[in-house]
């Protein structure tokens, strides 16, 4: 089946509905993982709370640039 070219009946409506239907899926998606990056790495985190030292770490005890080691 070939494309619709501009001279045919209905090409119009249907690139239009094509592409409504594209940004709203787009923007779903956009949408849904903004919602999940911020919810995931928020300041409540739980595996972070579960997994990170219960108390700030001096940088210099984990940072040992130059030292050759």
């Amino acid at each position: 089946m070939p494309l619709p070219h501009r001279s045919d009946q209905g090409f119009v409506a249907t690139t239009f509905a094509i592409g409504v239907l594209s940004l709203l899926l787009g923007g779903g998606a956009a949408i849904l993982a903004v919602e999940a990056v911020v919810s995931s790495a928020g300041p409540n985190d739980q595996i972070a709370v579960q997994n990170g030292p219960s108390s700030p770490i001096d940088p210099a005890k984990i940072l040992i640039y130059g030292s050759g080691g």
